[in-house]
């Protein structure tokens, strides 16, 4: 129950960052039926989407959600050695042993956890800062070929 609600609480804060997005969709879903119905993007890209094969499992690796999870289920009971009940096992195992044998964690991980979620924010902010030069290049540009 208590991992139920580390994972509701990790989902909601990605939701709730999400939330920003749907007006840029919203502007941004003229401007992609408008480029769809001149022939600008194949349907072959969607198709591929809807089947995603096995071999991109890997991607649960580097998943930012998933490794929130898996740092929160680790840090806070991947060292307890109190026993738990669960369905199906008996004797009682330990909760370090079924967070281990469940979850398939190891306490060991958690410095490779946070360097993948420091990772995927500091590439984000790459691209972002990146992306601003480019376009302040691009409206320097505009504004020397309008002069």
């Amino acid at each position: 129950m208590i991992i139920g609600a580390m994972c509701v609480s990790v989902i909601f804060v990605g939701i709730n960052n999400c939330s920003t997005v749907p007006p840029v969709v919203a502007v941004e879903r003229t401007i992609f039926y408008h480029e769809r119905a001149a022939g600008m993007y194949s349907a072959l890209p969607y198709v591929l989407a809807q089947r995603i094969p096995k071999w991109w499992t890997w991607y649960h690796y580097i998943c930012p959600v998933a490794r929130r999870v898996y740092g929160l289920i680790v840090a806070q009971y991947g060292d307890i050695g109190d026993t738990i009940k669960v369905l199906g096992i008996f004797p009682d195992p330990s909760i370090k042993w079924h967070v281990q044998n469940h979850f398939s964690s190891e306490l060991n991980f958690i410095g490779q956890t946070a360097a993948i979620l420091v990772a995927f924010a500091a590439f984000f902010a790459l691209m972002f800062a990146v992306y601003q030069d480019i376009e302040e290049d691009i409206n320097e540009q505009d504004m020397n070929h309008e002069l």
